[in-house]
């Protein structure tokens, strides 16, 4: 059984980091092997060796991503022949319904993983600056998914 979990983190200000790092703790104590990375930190050739990758997105503007990850999101999302039919993922959006693209950015990266034929965990959670009350119940359910249908070595 893989049990390796790349966490990628897409921040501004710094609340996408730190939910990220609280999803690392919750991994490991579930006994998975689990990494924080900065998105803007990552390519597309890493993302093809990925096998289950969580998302946490802060959605920036009118539903931009953060400055950092510009070039990341570009290549990501008009790659031609990048195939992740053996990954699995799921997606943690952060956003503020006051602009008119609500979680835009996580959005973007969700249709991007399915557009490349990744296997979702779980559907795409949007938070309106609630994502404290809502983490514990989304990272809760993603490790019951991890758990329910592991992935092959």
């Amino acid at each position: 059984m893989e049990n390796n979990v790349t966490v990628l983190f897409a921040t501004q200000t710094g609340t996408a980091e730190e939910l990220a790092e609280r999803s690392v703790e919750e991994l490991k104590t579930a006994g998975f092997e689990a990494e924080a990375v900065n998105l803007c930190d990552y390519s597309v050739d890493q993302l093809r060796e990925a096998g289950t990758v969580l998302v946490v997105a802060a959605t920036w503007g009118e539903g931009e991503p953060p400055d950092d990850c510009v070039d990341f999101t570009e290549a990501f999302t008009e790659a031609s022949d990048l195939d992740l039919s053996q990954q699995r993922y799921a997606v943690l959006a952060l956003g503020d319904t006051a602009y008119d693209e609500f979680c835009g950015y996580g959005k973007i990266l969700d249709d991007a993983f399915e557009k490349h034929g990744a296997t979702r965990l779980k559907a795409r959670e949007d938070c309106d600056l609630d994502q404290d009350e809502r983490f514990p119940a989304w990272i809760g359910s993603v490790i019951e998914a991890l758990k329910a249908a592991p992935a092959s070595a």
